[in-house]
C-alpha cells in the first residue's frame, strides 16, 4: 500500500478501496449519487471525504469520536474538533443549526 501512495499511477484508486473498507467495515453505506459521501442511518452519521480530508458529522460527538479511532487503527489521522473550513466551505455553529457558506470561494472568483 505505501508504494502505491507513492508514486504509482493507480495510488488514488488504492487509497479510495482503503477509504471504502473502512468505511463499510464500521456500517457505513456509500450514496450512489456521491460515492464520497458514507452514512450511518442507524447512528445518524454523515462522513464527506475528499482525497484525506474527511469530515465526520453525527448527533452525538461520542459517536464521531468511535469511527474517528476505528479510522486511526489503519490510516494517520489529525483530529480538528472545532472545524471552521473544509474544502473552502466556511462552516458556522448558531445555537442548533449549522451553516454552510462560500462567500471566499465567490468573492475570489468574482
Amino acid at each position: 500500500m505505501e508504494k502505491a501512495l507513492y508514486g504509482l499511477a493507480t495510488a488514488a484508486k488504492l487509497w479510495y478501496d482503503l477509504v471504502d473498507v473502512i468505511m463499510m467495515k464500521n456500517g457505513f453505506k456509500r450514496l450512489v449519487t456521491d460515492p464520497c459521501v458514507y452514512v450511518s442511518p442507524k447512528r445518524s452519521i454523515v462522513a464527506l471525504i475528499y482525497v484525506d480530508d474527511f469530515l465526520i458529522m453525527a448527533k452525538d460527538s461520542s459517536l464521531a469520536e468511535n469511527i474517528e479511532k476505528q479510522i486511526a487503527k489503519r490510516v494517520q489521522v489529525k483530529l480538528i474538533v472545532c472545524l471552521k473550513k473544509f474544502l473552502g466551505i466556511r462552516i458556522n455553529f448558531v445555537c442548533d443549526r449549522l451553516e454552510l457558506d462560500q462567500t471566499e470561494y465567490v468573492k475570489c472568483v468574482l
